[in-house]
Formats: C-alpha cells, structure tokens, sequence
C-alpha cells in the first residue's frame, strides 16, 4: 500500500509537471515551433547543447558558448551521455525526449529517495507521506508577491521562482540532474544515518559510494553534504562533551570515522574538480564570472515562512532526545544561515536540501497538534503549495502565446537546417544574443555570447556584439573585431543597419538567406 501511494504521489508529479509540455507542443504551428523547454530557457538550451555535444562525439564537457580554447572537463557527463543515443534526422525531437525522460526518471528516484530518509524519522506512514507532498510541491509565502506584496522582497523576486536549491519544485519542473543529484545526497544520508549501524567506517563507505553517483549529476552537491555531515560532527563531539553521565551508545568517535569514510571515498569527483578549476585557464575564468549570491536573509523567512512555525514546534518536541539522526536534522536547520551566507561566490547553492530537513521537523510539529489548531495548520500548509500551482499556471499561460524564447520561427528552424548542411563542426559563429543562446542546441557549433555563466567576458563582449550590429563600427573595427574574435561565420538580421558604415563584399561570402536571417562565411583571416 505504501509504495503504491508513493508510486502514485510520483505520478501525479510527473503529469502536473509535464502539463505545460504538452500545451507548448500543441500551440505549436508551421510559424512557430516549441523548444521543448518552460522556465529559465538560457539554461535549457545549454543543457541540449550540451547532449549535442555528446551526440557529435564529444566526451568530455566543452562549452560551445565561447570560443576560447578549451582542455576539456568531466561535468554534465548525463547530458553528453544522453545526447549518444540521437542522430539526424529528428535530432532536436530527439533530444527533448531523452532530456523529459531523463526528468521524469529523476522525479520518480527523487521521490523514492527522499521518502526513504524521510522514513527513518517517522512510524506512521501518513507522516512520511506528508513530508515527502511538502519536500516536492512545497513553497513559502511567494505568492504574496503577486498579490500587491513585492515589496517584502526588496525588488528582487521570490526564491520560489528561481532558486531550485532553496526549495526543490523547479528541479522537478525543468532541471533534471539536479534532481537526481538530490535524490543520491539523501539516499547517500539514508546510508550513513538509518542503515549499517553495526559499521563505523564501513557504514561510511557504502554512503560514499552513493555520493559518487551525486559527482556524476552535480558535483557540488557532495560538497553539501560534507558540510552537513562537518555540522553533524561538530554537534556529536559538543553534545558528547556536555553530557555528564553518558548513557548512549553511538560516542562521537563512531559517527568521526563513519563521515570519514564518506570523504574519503566520496572525495575523487571534488578533488578532480577543485584541481581542474585551479589549473585550467578556462575553468579558472569560468569560476571568476559564475557568481551565485544569496538574497538577504529576509528572502529566506518569507521563502520558509510556511513551515517554520510548525518546524519551531518539531525542533521543540526533538530537542530533548538522544537521538542522533534528529538532532543532525535539528542543527541543518540552525546552520541553514551559515551554509547560505558562507564566504563563496556559490553560496546561494550551499542550503540544498535543507527544505526537506524542514519539511520534517515541520511535520513532527503537526503532528503534535489536535483538534481545531490541527485543522488550522493544516490549511497553513496547503498555502505551501501555491506557488508550485502558479508556476505551472503561468508556464501553461505563457506557452499558449507562441513566442521567443520558449518557442523559435520556421526561419530560425530552416536556417538551422541550412548550417547542419554547410557549416564544419565547431566552428565559430557571430550572432546576436538571443539567437547565440538557441544556435548550440540545434547545431554543433561554437559562440563567443550566448550563456551568462559560460561566455566568458560575457559582458564586455555583449555589449561588443550590439555595438556591431547596431553598424557602430568601421570596417577596420569590423574586421579586428571578426579577427580577434576567431569568427568563421556572421548571422545578420537587419542587413541594412549592420552594412550601414562598410563594404562587406571583401571579406564575406553569402551562404544561405531567408526572409529574416544572412549567413556569411568569414573568408579574411
């Protein structure tokens, strides 16, 4: 019966969420055709492009959102994986299917794994299930910005509708390996906290192996659950230390060699990438300019709001017991401001997870209610959802309006199709922001803008590539820019603006033209 439900609560996650999907692929027409994609579509099309990586025969991770030189990495290796198992004709249709796929597989793993650490927390099955419903459809108080109170946030938006480490709904709706990344952090704490308690260092090994998985979806989520199990540590070593008499079985020195045989084992996917980013060029560029900041602490209470009340009451009930596993869920939720605020510029990533420790102690709190103040905190709960509903709501809203960037024009589709034919692989294409962050995922080529995060010097160059099409430059400009840029192949849409002030006859040839798009060929070194 358990699993049942538990099947079922999946399969309603899976269907809610690929609603907005299937209304994308229904709104659809000869004029416009859906990317396959809802929310945060710049990142969406790198993760294809990433999967066409591998389908061009790629192994490792280089990112086709720049054109500076590139070793090679081992990252995003599901997706380049994924991306084996397509080949032309169909290639896009191809790669959307594996990527739904590889989401919904996630769903159902997540699920399964935050139930099963879940369970060790609870004996009644209706408490389980109901961490598990706020764990994965859960929010906070973010539709209150819709409703007149965006003011609460300071200007910035609620961290219901961007930040999937902060609560998890996103990953479920749109980023796949981070759900799975998710479900192996907790399978991993399954491991180290509910099962072989006979093992101290063993125990550890087994988790850690676990976590391995985690490196291969997210390596920086093994980063999060050391640190987690470094706040574990320290708390066994200080509750140990204040206890006079001692009574309890499990002393510090256990759980010490059990979160030591995690590092140990779980540690090649983290020393191979705090070393990569050390001594590769582009790595060490890379890292400078992907910044992950958290939003004041305010954001946080109104993001949590739903469940601290509740959660207050479970740390309450819980404070009292010697027992480990709780008070390990106890301190996340104490040191939830210093992993969020810790001096690194991913700091933002730090807190993941720490939504279902909340969850937990929230429902351990419910649970000690009764009667009228139950039926209260209940409803309270229920507002928790609402802003999964509206961003699905406004995901389905958004995609019956065909229109960039969820959806691209049959120009766009046929000058995909052209370059498929007649531009080389890798080569380097100059084209205007929005259509550099589409091209990689149709085509196997480079950009030197396209992607916050992966271009490097983004900025200036952004601000470079406008100047360029506004016609702003001269053609000695033109031409050190094209250059120094290693250009092979130029897009234009306005011809008119972009040849105002220089003859382009020299040094471009014109491969392929439609109504709104000029492919050239750079042909001057």
């Amino acid at each position: 019966m358990e699993r049942r439900k538990i099947l079922f609560l999946a399969l309603f996650v899976i269907f809610f969420t690929t609603l907005p999907y299937l209304v994308g692929y229904l709104r659809q027409s000869e004029e416009w055709r859906y990317t396959g994609l809802l929310i945060a579509a710049e990142d969406g099309n790198s993760y294809l492009a990433k999967m066409l990586l591998g389908a061009s025969g790629d192994w490792l991770f280089r990112t086709p959102y720049t054109a500076y030189p590139q070793k090679g990495f081992l990252a995003f290796f599901p997706y380049i994986l994924l991306g084996k198992l397509t080949s032309p004709p169909g290639q896009y249709s191809q790669l959307i299917a594996l990527f739904h796929l590889f989401r919904v597989g996630g769903i159902v793993f997540c699920i399964w794994a935050t139930y099963r650490f879940v369970s060790g927390y609870f004996s009644k099955f209706r408490d389980r299930f109901l961490a598990v419903v706020l764990a994965t459809l859960g929010g906070g108080l973010g539709f209150v910005y819709l409703l007149g109170g965006s003011s609460l946030w300071g200007g910035g938006l609620p961290l219901e509708f961007y930040s999937p480490e902060t609560f998890g709904f996103l990953s479920f709706l749109a980023i796949p390996h981070l759900l799975w990344a998710r479900g192996f952090l907790f399978w991993g704490l399954t491991k180290y906290f509910h099962e072989n308690l006979g093992e101290s260092f063993g125990g550890g090994v087994k988790a850690g192996a676990i976590w391995n998985l985690t490196g291969l979806m997210q390596p920086f989520t093994i980063v999060v659950g050391w640190a987690v199990l470094a706040i574990h540590v320290m708390i066994e070593i200080l509750y140990f230390t204040l206890q006079k008499n001692r009574p309890f079985k499990f002393q510090p020195l256990f759980w010490i060699k059990r979160a030591v045989g995690v590092g140990l084992v779980s540690s090649p996917f983290v020393i191979y990438t705090f070393v990569s980013f050390r001594v590769d060029p582009f790595l060490k560029q890379w890292e400078k300019q992907n910044i992950i900041l958290s939003p004041a602490f305010g954001d946080y209470l109104l993001a949590y709001g739903i469940l601290l009340p509740l959660a207050l009451l479970g740390v309450w009930r819980w404070i009292r017991e010697s027992d480990v596993a709780k008070r390990f869920i106890i301190s996340w939720v104490l040191f939830f401001p210093v992993l969020a605020y810790a001096p690194y510029n991913l700091q933002r990533r730090l807190p993941e997870g720490v939504f279902v420790a909340l969850s937990i102690l929230a429902v351990t709190g419910f649970s000690t209610l009764s009667g009228k103040l139950r039926s209260l905190a209940k409803v309270w709960l229920a507002l928790g959802g609402i802003s999964s509903l509206l961003l699905v709501g406004g995901g389905v809203l958004t995609l019956l309006n065909p229109a960039p960037p969820l959806y691209y024009s049959a120009d766009e589709q046929d000058l995909f199709h052209s370059m498929q034919a007649c531009v080389p692989r890798s080569s380097v294409v100059l084209a205007d922001w929005d259509l550099s962050n589409l091209l990689p995922a149709h085509v196997p080529v480079r950009v030197i803008i396209g992607h916050g995060p992966e271009s490097l010097r983004a900025i200036p160059l952004k601000q470079a590539v406008e100047t360029f099409f506004k016609g702003a430059m001269d053609e000695q400009e033109v031409r050190r820019f094209l250059r120094n840029e290693h250009v092979d192949y130029l897009i234009v849409r306005n011809r008119a603006s972009v040849f105002s002030n220089w003859q382009q006859e020299p040094f471009l040839k014109l491969m392929y033209r439609n109504p709104s798009f000029e492919l050239y060929q750079v042909i001057e070194p």
